[in-house]
């Protein structure tokens, strides 16, 4: 684990980590409480989360490895003079993942303990009392299966215009995904397919990186 993380390290700048790691989710959370407290709906309480979590996702990771399994890259070049260079960007991609995994499940955290101290605003029910919970987390984890098809999809285009047009389609479908989930309560198992779904997205990232640094000459 020590090994992960230290290659994933290797990869970030100070900036990077004082923004995207530190500041950014900080801010966030900050948000929630005030959405929370001024709203008090499930629903929309859940969209503001995952759209927080897919804009900091999505574009952190665009100015961390944006373009780099593109075939016009020249970003893993460097990595091809070292003789451990694929174990480095594989290390460095599985801490991303359990790093971004980990964020999420505190956030998520944070979300339920803001919601349970926050008092009631008479705007609406506490949380889970309206039986929203699973709409919530349903939501919550589709939004974390869009930001691992967000980020495997900035990799593969160096481009911010493109990663600025993935984030915008990747928050109209969380809306589309929001109303349905709204509409059709679902079970809970609904969190537990997203959660499989980003799994095997996650895997093919790995891989498809890994190929495009195979390939690409020495």
């Amino acid at each position: 684990m020590r090994q992960l993380f230290k290659c994933y390290m290797a990869f970030t700048g100070n900036l990077y980590r004082i923004l995207c790691l530190l500041i950014c989710p900080a801010i966030i959370i900050l948000v929630y409480g005030v959405i929370r407290w001024k709203i008090g709906e499930n629903m929309a309480y859940g969209f503001s989360i995952t759209c927080s979590f897919l804009l900091v996702e999505v574009i952190g990771n665009y100015l961390l490895s944006g373009g780099i399994a593109s075939k016009q890259t020249e970003k893993l070049f460097y990595l091809k003079s070292s003789a451990k260079g694929e174990e480095i960007l594989r290390n460095a991609m599985v801490a991303d993942i359990l790093r971004r995994f980990f964020y999420f499940v505190l956030e998520l955290l944070l979300a339920v303990v803001i919601s349970e101290i926050l008092p009631e605003n008479g705007r609406g029910s506490a949380f889970g009392k309206d039986g929203g919970i699973s709409v919530f987390l349903g939501l919550l984890f589709a939004g974390y299966f869009y930001g691992t098809i967000g980020i495997m999809a900035t990799r593969l285009f160096d481009s911010f215009r493109v990663a600025i047009s993935v984030l915008g389609f990747l928050f109209f479908l969380a809306s589309i995904n929001c109303r349905f989930l709204y509409l059709n309560t679902p079970s809970y198992s609904i969190a537990v397919v997203y959660l499989l779904l980003s799994i095997v997205a996650s895997i093919c990232s790995i891989y498809i990186v890994t190929r495009r640094f195979l390939g690409v000459p020495r």
